[in-house]
């Protein structure tokens, strides 16, 4: 893969390679694959600004490094995982009986999830599927809201509003209108949530990032700004 690479210093030992985009305009990600630890950036993001990003993820990065197997996020009985800006606890049952998968919010903060125990060395792949079955389903909930909120203000109407598994963007824009939206946009509290879908909104009026694009994001949202920096704080880690 092309890119800078790059060396983290003494606190943070490892290397990651930069992958700069033209088409990529706001948020840093990184991921780790195989050992690698890849930055995508934009390319008018600082070295300065991606050195301060991996530093301060490079705890989850050096835990993925060390524990290949967890590189993805860690979805046993009482993990924790980011709903709506809060943490949710895991709550695992293993059904002697049943046929599905099956994943509620049986309480405030926590994540009921029931697994037959059929799966068994599925097992992990089988709770990943009913965590993100159950996520995509809330997300789809957020972005309905948000979107019936947000396109009449803007005058806009998307033709179709889509989630997705979108591993290094938060949301895109079609040119037939259809805006993607990526179902980890239910872990972002409500406000970072309504940053993107009034971004992508934005650009059924501006198909770039033009002044008049960010212009209209700042009319509709006056912190749009302060939002838009949380949001490239809050990386796509999945």
């Amino acid at each position: 893969m092309a890119g800078q690479l790059r060396d983290m210093g003494s606190d943070a030992p490892f290397r990651y390679r930069v992958v700069r985009s033209a088409r990529r305009r706001e948020t840093l990600t990184v991921t780790v694959d195989a050992g690698e630890v890849v930055v995508r950036a934009p390319l008018r993001a600082t070295i300065a600004e991606i050195d301060a990003f991996v530093a301060r993820h490079a705890t989850w990065i050096r835990a993925r490094l060390d524990s290949p197997s967890q590189a993805r996020l860690e979805l046993s009985d009482g993990a924790r995982l980011p709903y709506r800006g809060d943490p949710h606890a895991i709550e695992l049952h293993i059904l002697e009986r049943g046929r599905g998968l099956a994943a509620s919010e049986a309480a405030p903060g926590r994540l009921e999830v029931s697994v037959p125990a059929r799966y068994r060395g599925e097992r992990d792949a089988a709770v990943r599927a009913a965590v993100i079955g159950w996520f995509s389903s809330r997300a789809a909930e957020v972005a309905d809201a948000l979107v019936s909120r947000w396109a009449p203000r803007l005058g806009v109407a998307p033709s179709r509003v889509l989630i997705r598994n979108q591993r290094t963007r938060w949301g895109s824009c079609s040119t037939s209108g259809a805006i993607r939206l990526n179902w980890r946009i239910v872990c972002l509290d409500e406000a970072l949530a309504e940053y993107i879908v009034v971004h992508e909104l934005c650009h059924l009026l501006h198909t770039n990032h033009s002044a008049a694009f960010w212009a209209a994001v700042r009319a509709a949202l006056p912190d749009a700004t302060e939002r838009r920096c949380r949001l490239r704080q809050a990386p796509i880690l999945l």
